[in-house]
Formats: C-alpha cells, structure tokens, sequence
C-alpha cells in the first residue's frame, strides 16, 4: 500500500515539472494515492474500514471502467472530409501555444492539408494570464503552416468547452456552414466535447491529437471528474426543472 502510494503521487507530480497545468487531475491522483499512503502507514485503519473500503472500492472501480469505455468509443467516430472542423483551445503561456495545443494543431493542419476546402473555427477565449486570445494564437500558428487564412473563422469569446461549442453552433448557423462537426482535441477530451456537441443539435465526429506519456493519468482523470460533474449537474437541474438553454 505504502508503495502504491508514493508510486501514485510521484506520478501525478512528474507533469507538473513537464510543462502541464496543475488541475483537478492532478488534486484527484494526489487525493486517491495519499489515501494510499495514509492506510499504509496506518493499517489499524483499514481494518475498522474495511466493509465499507470493500464496497466504495468496487463501486469506483465500476465508474472509472464504464468512464473510460465511454470516452474510448467516443474517440473511434472518425470524419469523413466534409464536416466543419472545430479547434479547441488548450492554454498559452503569455502569447505562446502550450505543448497540448501545438498537438492539437499539428493534427488539425494534418487533415486541413488533404481536405483542401474544410474550415476551420479555432475556438478560445483570452485567459487573465494570456497576452492574446487562444484563438488569435492558433489562427497565427495555422497561417505560419500554409493555411489559407479565409479558411480559418475565429471565436475568440469562450472560456471553456461548453462555450467553445457554444459559439461555434452560432458561426456555424450565421454562415451556413456543415452542422457536421469534426472536433479535433487530445482523446480524454472528445467525449465532453462529444456530449456538448450533440447537446447543441450539431453531428459528431473526433480527430485525436497526440498525448504525451506523462500527462495521460492527470489529464484523463481531469476528464473523469469533470464528466461525472457535468452529468450530476445536468441531472440536478432536470430534477429542479432548470433547463440549460
């Protein structure tokens, strides 16, 4: 236990020195391992809980197994050349792109280049520590890789994954563009985006960007939380008949 423990944590700690955000992946690895850690050295403990460790155990397990099928399938709903792409956001370091959105890019200007009509909305606000807005700065990357820029829209208004979609769904009904949407984001992403997408009356369709080995646990269990999170909300306010419009 005390080695699963330390394992875990020197995991969750190992991205923070790679360039990544801290995030909710990174309090919830630390969280579940610390726990670890704690029962380990304290194994009187486990023997007082364990009817109850014993159950909440299984019932976690089965919610990070059903979780992670879900996201997985998502991923495997591949386009077919004549959606409308949306590139969504990832953070800057002052006006310059994070690792994970240069890979969102480069996977984006991989497919713009054989689907030489797609269009492109690069989807992200300004955030208080960026010099420019997410959008700005993709749109400025695009153009550097050869592509054209009347094939790149920006929706520089939004703030997180909801409002990306959200914006997007309005250009896309301004300018009468596909309502087939391809979303190109890191895998872990895709079904949030998937579920906001389908929420708006938009078609479905991912473009994977590439991970990185050492962001995969905290960004995927940033994912688990935030999935869990959304669907707890959304049933809260079915259940006080609070529709989000």
């Amino acid at each position: 236990m005390k080695l699963i423990g330390w394992l875990g944590i020197i995991l969750y700690i190992i991205p923070l020195f790679c360039g990544c955000f801290f995030n909710f992946g990174n309090v919830f690895g630390l969280s579940v391992f610390g726990t670890c850690l704690v029962l380990g050295y304290f194994p009187e403990i486990v023997l007082f809980l364990t009817p109850y460790i014993e159950i909440l155990f299984f019932i976690f397990i089965l919610c990070i197994c059903f979780t992670l099928f879900v996201m997985i399938k998502t991923c495997h709903i591949k386009p077919v050349g004549d959606e409308t792409m949306i590139l969504l956001g990832c953070g800057l370091y002052g006006d310059k792109p994070s690792l994970a959105l240069i890979e969102r890019m480069e996977c984006a200007i991989s497919y713009l280049q054989i689907h030489k009509t797609m269009q492109v909305i690069v989807s992200g606000g300004q955030g208080h520590d960026e010099f420019i807005s997410e959008a700005e700065a993709m749109k400025r990357y695009l153009i550097t890789h050869g592509i054209e820029c009347e094939r790149i829209i920006m929706e520089a208004k939004s703030r997180n994954t909801l409002e990306n979609i959200f914006y997007a769904k309005q250009i896309i009904s301004e300018r009468g563009m596909s309502k087939s949407v391809v979303i190109v984001t890191q895998s872990y992403h895709q079904y949030r985006a998937a579920c906001y997408v389908k929420q708006f009356g938009l078609g479905y369709h991912a473009l994977c960007a590439k991970e990185r080995w050492y962001s995969t646990c905290v960004y995927w269990s940033r994912e688990f939380i935030a999935i869990w999170v959304v669907y707890v909300v959304k049933n809260l306010k079915k259940f006080t008949k609070l529709d989000i419009k």
